[in-house]
C-alpha cells in the first residue's frame, strides 16, 4: 500500500524493533523493503535515537512497540493498529480496520499534536509501565527486572532465561498468564 499510494508525497522510515537480533530475526525487514524496492520507503539509519526522529517524524505507526507511548510522551499523536498497555486513553489514534488504517496514513491532514493533558497522561502511563506495573502480579520466569539495564543486557537475559526454563512461549510464563487474568485493569 505504502509503495503505491502517494509515492512521491511520503518518505517512510522504518525501523525493526530492538529485539530482531535476539530472536535471528535480524535483516528480514531490510530484506524485504530490498525487494519492495520503493524509493519512498527506507530503512531508518542506525544512528539516529528515538529522540531525533520524533522531533523529524509526522507520523508514527506501531503495533504493539512501546516506541508509540514514547512519541505520545514527546506530544505526538500515534497511530497504533493492535492493542496495547496504553490503548483507549485518548492520545493514540487507533485505526479499527485496515481500510480505515490505510485512510490515515495516506492523508496528508493528519494532525498529530497532542494537548498538554494527553502528552502527562501519555507520560503517566509511561512511567507508571516502566516502574509499578508489575508488583503484585506474579513473578516472571522469562521477564529479568528491568532496572538501570540497557535494551541488549535485557534481551540477552530474556533468551538466557526462556533455555533455562525452557519457555518457547511466552503464554507458558506465570506472568504472562497473571496478566491476561487481571485483564487490562492492572493500569
Amino acid at each position: 500500500f505504502v509503495k503505491k499510494e502517494n509515492s512521491d508525497d511520503f518518505v517512510w522510515l522504518v525501523k525493526p524493533h530492538p529485539a530482531v537480533k535476539f530472536y535471528n530475526e535480524s535483516g528480514i525487514v531490510e530484506e524485504h523493503l530490498k525487494k519492495l524496492n520503493a524509493k519512498n520507503i527506507n530503512i531508518c539509519p542506525n544512528n539516529l535515537s528515538n529522540i531525533e526522529i520524533f522531533k523529524h517524524v509526522d507520523c508514527l505507526t506501531s503495533a504493539v512497540s512501546t516506541i508509540a507511548l514514547e512519541y505520545a510522551c514527546f506530544g505526538k499523536r500515534p497511530i497504533i493498529c493492535s492493542k496495547t498497555a496504553y490503548s483507549g486513553y485518548g492520545f493514540t489514534k487507533e485505526p479499527k480496520t485496515q481500510e480505515e488504517y490505510f485512510q490515515i496514513i495516506s492523508s496528508s491532514k493528519y494532525n498529530n499534536k497532542l494537548s498538554e493533558i494527553d502528552k502527562l497522561k501519555a507520560q503517566r502511563i509511561y512511567y507508571y509501565l516502566d516502574n509499578f506495573s508489575h508488583q503484585n502480579i506474579k513473578s516472571s520466569k522469562l521477564l529479568p527486572v528491568r532496572k538501570k539495564i540497557s535494551d541488549n543486557k535485557y534481551f540477552e537475559l530474556i533468551l538466557k532465561k526462556s533455555k533455562k526454563f525452557n519457555i518457547k512461549r511466552f503464554h507458558q510464563d506465570p506472568f504472562y498468564k497473571d496478566l491476561i487474568f487481571r485483564g487490562k485493569n492492572f493500569i
